[in-house]
């Protein structure tokens, strides 16, 4: 096993390992740059100047795992960019444990296409967004259906199904 010392190496293979080392960095920069983008939905930041932008089912999709899982702060903002019709069922845009804290701001377009059947034997939260605490969320029309049978309690209406503290603001349902 032999170990090579750089510092002996003719001048010609130190530049190229300096190129290595940029081709290198240059890959990783674009692979990161590729998984901020993905994280963006279809666009933005998440700030209140530039929202993630909300454009289609699957960016739908993607916050509601996402915020289910935990993952948003209170200070992020979501635009809805167009009118979005969901063809499979859904699952509730925050939960008991991860409720919806962020801004959602429908910009007057309409979700329809909403169907929601849950069962269970604990609470459930059913609507576009099943439980927001100290969310807001405006601006925004639903339409759709919501079928829900538990042994506790359900909470449940088009828009939001329990919403503690935060703000609805020009909103429509028609479930």
């Amino acid at each position: 096993n032999t170990h090579f010392d750089w510092k002996y190496a003719p001048p010609q293979w130190k530049s190229l390992r300096a190129v290595r080392v940029l081709f290198c960095l240059l890959i990783i920069t674009a692979c990161l740059a590729g998984a901020a983008s993905a994280a963006g939905f279809s666009g933005g930041d998440g700030s209140s100047g530039s929202p993630y932008l909300i454009s289609s089912e699957s960016d739908l999709q993607q916050l509601a795992t996402e915020v289910n899982s935990g993952t948003y702060a209170d200070s992020t903002y979501f635009k809805l960019t167009q009118d979005i019709v969901l063809a499979n069922e859904w699952t509730p845009i925050g939960t008991s444990a991860y409720p919806f804290k962020s801004t959602f701001d429908g910009a007057g377009n309409t979700i329809s296409g909403l169907l929601i059947k849950q069962t269970g034997d604990s609470n459930l939260y059913l609507g576009l967004f099943g439980q927001s605490n100290g969310g807001t969320i405006k601006n925004l029309n639903v339409a759709g259906k919501i079928e829900g049978t538990s042994s506790l309690n359900i909470y449940a209406g088009g828009l939001v199904g329990d919403i503690i503290g935060g703000q609805i603001e020009n909103c429509s349902s028609n479930v």
